[in-house]
């Protein structure tokens, strides 16, 4: 896992930028990165360890209690045996819960590639970096998607997933909604007003366009 973040900086250490631009990447970008590689791999060892553990006690429980009337003189080891079993059974899926183990797993990693892949984009001016000629030009661009992942990250962080991805949908959906009725308001003064030219026109024909774009991510979302 580590070698993803060591091979994107060693990348930027030759990428034509300012010295201090170079600087604030590796000091913001790249704590950043080491940081989320360094919780990912303590979240992946910690859940993988627990679910070894807790697939291996489920499957063996069952098979104590099958053989607990066999023999009268094992009788009672299993059963303390099979209720020492089932406590540590319960205590680990209430650690679970409690540390969010599962939800650090997934949170932690998903968010590691994603920094790597936003990396990538800027390195090879890809994606949302694809109308930039040089990374001097993209550069503010790039730290200002990383600064709005950071912020992202931190909410979600000290929330529950759940809640914020329902906080993000109504948001999307009251954004969409306003820029549906602005585009309609447009339109129709536009539609009321008389075109005099073909410039005019093909404005008219982008704003209609427009509309129904943002009419169409509207009914996704729902």
């Amino acid at each position: 896992m580590s070698h993803k973040k060591d091979n994107i900086l060693e990348v930027f250490d030759t990428m034509e930028l300012e010295d201090i631009q170079r600087k604030v990447i590796k000091l913001r970008y790249g704590t950043e990165l080491t940081s989320l590689c360094s919780k990912a791999k303590r979240a992946t060892s910690i859940y993988t360890s627990i679910t070894i553990i807790f697939t291996t006690l489920s499957i063996i429980l069952p098979g104590l209690l099958s053989i607990q009337k066999s023999s009268p003189s094992l009788e009672n080891p299993i059963y303390w045996t099979s209720w020492g079993i089932s406590l540590l059974l319960t205590l680990l899926q209430g650690y679970t819960k409690l540390f969010k183990i599962d939800r650090n797993f997934y949170f932690y990693n998903f968010n590691y590639e994603r920094f790597i892949s936003e990396g990538w984009n800027y390195i090879h001016l890809g994606g949302r970096y694809n109308t930039k000629d040089t990374h001097k030009g993209a550069y503010k661009r790039f730290m200002r998607n990383i600064e709005r992942m950071k912020l992202e990250n931190v909410n979600l962080e000290y929330t529950d997933v759940k809640d914020s991805d329902e906080v993000t949908k109504k948001k999307k959906k009251r954004e969409l909604n306003n820029n549906i009725l602005e585009n309609n308001n447009l339109g129709e003064s536009i539609s009321n007003t008389p075109i005099s030219n073909e410039n005019e026109t093909k404005n008219l024909i982008n704003i209609q366009e427009s509309i129904q774009d943002e009419e169409s991510k509207y009914n996704s979302i729902i």
